[in-house]
């Protein structure tokens, strides 16, 4: 059971400006052109369970690809990472 959860879903698409492109370059990506069409979804989630011996769970992924000369670039990127909340005063404790 979940104390809370959260779902974001977003979906985009448009033109990459000259300078979106410059930018993205300057990370090493070889794209080519001017006004890039670009189509970009992602999903992310927090879930917080009501058993405070299971974790928080969080995560996020992401797609984004590009049209350029030489045909369509990809990229999947995010992660997922767990929580503890159960509180161990030994292992909490500054030393």
């Amino acid at each position: 059971m979940f104390e809370k959860a959260g779902v974001n879903v977003s979906v985009v698409h448009g033109t990459l400006t000259p300078e979106a492109t410059k930018q993205m370059t300057s990370r090493g990506k070889k794209l080519k052109g001017d006004n890039l069409p670009f189509f970009a979804a992602g999903i992310s989630s927090v879930i917080h369970p009501v058993n405070p011996m299971v974790p928080t769970i969080h995560f996020n992924y992401r797609y984004f690809e590009v049209d350029d000369e030489d045909g369509k670039r990809r990229w999947f990127g995010g992660g997922t990472d767990l929580t503890p909340i159960y509180l161990d005063e030994q292992v909490a404790v500054f030393k």
